[in-house]
């Protein structure tokens, strides 16, 4: 990190320009997680370039990192009033609010993310802060309409909404929920939900079945076959049929701790 530092040195002292290769070298410095020295360099390139975002936001990222909400949020306000990354200020904003459980206040920013990669999150975001505030249907609808209007993202919708079924004690309403979604488009992410939840009702022989079928389809599904071979572990059933499983599934994944914590147990 010398070298880091002898460079900011150096680029600091030069008379103008930089700020491309001042932003550059502030992304490598956090690529090392190098996270003190990032946030002396974006500190200065923001009282450098006050007009540029990136800055901004390399310090309200770094700040909410380190569990300092108060200064996260002064940074994304100001992104969030220099208009140049709204949905990305709003976003951050959204989320500093619901980890503190002000879920009014998230809904507020979770609402002001209009378009561009965070708007699906944030509608899934703004469907969990109405959930918390007990308003259930309110989320739903939102929940109703991202699977209407971003179809291909449907599952991921359908799996939010049990979700929030589940968090209010609703199990069986979110069974059925997800068994719908199943028959409007089978997919794997949704076979691996209902296993889970099919699962956690005691229902072994359901799992099973939907974790097989992912398999059947997928034969080298790492996170299928050590779910099955866990599951049977666990449950005490076909023990050496689960050792296959999970050895399979370590070929696969050598490195994955779950793994390797299924083939221990």
């Amino acid at each position: 990190m010398q070298a880091a530092a002898e460079s900011l040195r150096a680029l600091r002292g030069a008379p103008s320009g930089g700020r491309t290769e001042a932003l550059a070298l502030g992304q490598l410095l956090l690529d090392a997680e190098a996270w003190d020295l990032a946030r002396t360099h974006f500190a200065w390139a923001r009282t450098r370039w006050p007009e540029d975002p990136a800055a901004a936001l390399a310090l309200g990222l770094l700040e909410a990192q380190d569990g300092n909400d108060a200064a996260a949020r002064t940074h994304f306000q100001d992104l969030w009033t220099q208009k140049t990354r709204p949905d990305e200020a709003a976003w951050q904003m959204a989320r500093l609010e619901g980890r503190a459980g002000n879920w009014a206040e998230a809904e507020r920013w979770f609402a002001r993310v209009e378009r561009g990669s965070r708007y699906f999150d944030a509608q899934l975001g703004l469907a969990h802060a109405l959930s918390e505030q007990a308003r259930l249907l309110e989320a739903q609808a939102v929940l109703a309409e991202l699977r209407a209007t971003q179809p291909m993202q449907a599952p991921r919708a359908w799996m939010a909404e049990a979700e929030l079924l589940e968090r209010r004690g609703m199990q069986a309403e979110a069974l059925r929920l997800i068994d719908q979604a199943i028959a409007e488009e089978p997919t794997k992410d949704l076979y691996y939900k209902r296993a889970l939840m099919h699962e956690q009702a005691g229902d072994i022989q359901a799992a099973e079945a939907d974790l097989q079928w992912i398999i059947k389809r997928a034969p080298d599904d790492a996170q299928a076959l050590n779910a099955l071979g866990y599951m049977l572990a666990d449950h005490g059933h076909d023990l050496e049929r689960a050792r296959l499983l999970i050895e399979r599934a370590l070929e696969l994944r050598p490195e994955d701790p779950a793994v390797r914590d299924s083939l221990g147990w």
